[in-house]
């Protein structure tokens, strides 16, 4: 098999697809849909989203040095996809696609309450790499819906969650193994 040289692009892939929602107060609460982000370590646990400094959420991270994480079931693709596209500054993406903010334990931005997993991160870093900035977080709390909960452990097999793949979604789905399989007797 042989193999073509490419120049340097973002081609890792799949990636997650999230909404990540900002503000201290619903006068600037606002939902920025990205797929920049990940885990970056564990102890202690850390995360990061990147956004380019042209983006309305970007200017609130920046100063509340705050934000959640919301991960997002195949039915809120759509409205995913559409947070992703329209400005915060333009509309009140809340009211537009009838999402509820919640209260976090953590941080003052608000939860998606309709999104079955909400993790609540507080920046200790920010990185600017170029066209993005990378905001660096600790992750202060994770709210999760029972539904996603097995002998108090969290159990995301029939979250039904997708990923970005070259600019476009892809379903995450089935179960293949638990990690160590290929080790264990």
């Amino acid at each position: 098999m042989s193999k073509i040289l490419l120049p340097p692009s973002t081609v890792l892939a799949p990636v997650p697809a999230v909404m990540v929602s900002v503000g201290d107060s619903e006068d600037n609460y606002n939902i920025i849909s990205i797929s920049w982000t990940g885990t970056i370590c564990s102890r202690p646990p850390m995360t990061y989203v990147s956004l380019r400094p042209a983006t309305h959420s970007y200017h609130i991270i920046e100063e509340k040095k705050e934000f959640v994480i919301n991960l997002c079931g195949i039915e809120l693709l759509e409205t995913m996809d559409w947070c992703g596209r329209i400005s915060g500054r333009d509309q009140n993406k809340w009211k537009a696609r009838g999402l509820s903010p919640m209260p976090g334990k953590y941080v003052k931005a608000p939860l998606i309450a309709e999104c079955p997993i909400n993790i609540e991160c507080a920046v200790c870093e920010a990185k600017v790499l170029g066209s993005h900035t990378m905001f660096i977080a600790n992750i202060m709390g994770i709210h999760v819906d029972d539904a996603f909960i097995s002998e108090g452990m969290l159990d995301t097999r029939e979250l039904r969650t997708f990923a970005n793949v070259n600019s476009g979604y892809m379903p995450v789905e089935g179960f293949l193994h638990r990690q160590g399989f290929s080790v264990e007797k």
